[in-house]
């Protein structure tokens, strides 16, 4: 069971919709925003945003683009994992996790920003799944949708990592 009550969406971001960056605004009204760690690698784009490899057992879930069973798995993953303590090994991406009281217009938002189409995953850049999302300095669980590189990925391998996991646009 949660810790405490379920917003309607939580984000995990880690690139421009982070405080400060290019994008934030989009993620305004943001009901919380928390610093945030997931296991993975962050990797720089050529076009100056980074894309987050996590790994295959880190991923709790897949988005299905429809509304009622997307919000099903999201509630489910969290009533399984929130709270849990998290592993202390592997690579982390560090960010921020979001929570948003309302979730359909957000959600389209950020999936038309991270080209994600779940009715053409093959020509998405980004895919959204959901992530066990490691919070305080006592690394709790809380699962949260976030956009990761595909496997088939025609970057995959291509790009150079993130020193420490944490990104921030070249200024």
């Amino acid at each position: 069971m949660p810790a405490e009550p379920l917003p309607e969406l939580r984000v995990f971001v880690y690139g421009t919709l982070k405080a400060g960056e290019a994008n934030a605004a989009l993620a305004a009204g943001a009901q919380a925003r928390i610093a945030a760690a997931v296991p993975g690698t962050l990797y720089h784009h050529p076009a100056g945003y980074p894309m987050l490899d996590a790994p295959a057992a880190a991923v709790l879930g897949r988005a299905s683009g429809e509304a009622e069973p997307d919000r099903a798995r999201f509630r489910a993953a969290a009533e399984a994992h929130d709270g849990a303590a998290a592993p202390r090994d592997g690579a982390l991406a560090h960010g921020e996790l979001l929570s948003f009281a309302e979730r359909d217009r957000r959600l389209a938002l950020f999936d038309e920003l991270e080209d994600f189409d779940p009715a053409d995953l093959a020509a998405s850049e980004y895919h959204r799944v959901l992530l066990p999302i490691r919070v305080g300095p006592e690394r709790r669980l809380r699962v949260a949708w976030g956009y990761v590189m595909p496997a088939d990925s025609p970057w995959r391998g291509r790009l150079p990592p993130v020193p420490g996991g944490t990104w921030r646009v070249r200024r």
